[in-house]
């Protein structure tokens, strides 16, 4: 893969990944009466966030050179991908209003469709990837 098209994959993945990740943080950080789990896997994808918006303005990404291996981040945004895909289709079986959070039936309505084994699945697969990733991006600017 070319530096350019390298760049332009990175990017457009990264992009797919914000879009979820922010779907996904809207659906389970206004849960206020769930586990504590809910909360952690609020800020573990918000942690996720953070770490796709510095690959996005990673100079080494945005700038890579041909010599810039970009296969390894491409992967890792890959795998990422497909799991925040899953949880926001898990999540859109359920909808959930302002008035469901305000009236703490948001934790009600999740739970008919994601168990708690289903919560520590995803906190433990979302923290991987925050750890993977920024890794990779650690490594890049270095």
């Amino acid at each position: 893969m070319d530096a350019v098209s390298g760049t332009a994959s990175v990017l457009a993945l990264v992009g797919f990944a914000l879009q979820s990740t922010k779907t996904i943080y809207q659906a389970i950080s206004g849960i206020k009466n769930g586990p504590e789990q809910v909360q952690q896997l609020a800020s573990a994808v918000h942690n996720l966030q953070l770490v796709l918006t510095q690959i996005s303005t990673c100079r080494a990404v945005k700038l890579a050179s041909p010599e810039t291996n970009l296969n390894v981040i491409t992967d890792l945004i890959e795998a990422c991908n497909k799991n925040v895909l899953r949880y926001e289709n898990e999540l859109a079986k359920v909808q959930i209003s302002l008035n469901d959070q305000k009236a703490g039936k948001a934790w009600k309505k999740i739970k008919t469709v994601l168990q708690e084994n289903d919560l520590r699945r995803m906190l433990m697969e979302v923290n991987n990837h925050v750890a993977a990733l920024g890794l990779q991006l650690n490594l890049l600017q270095s």
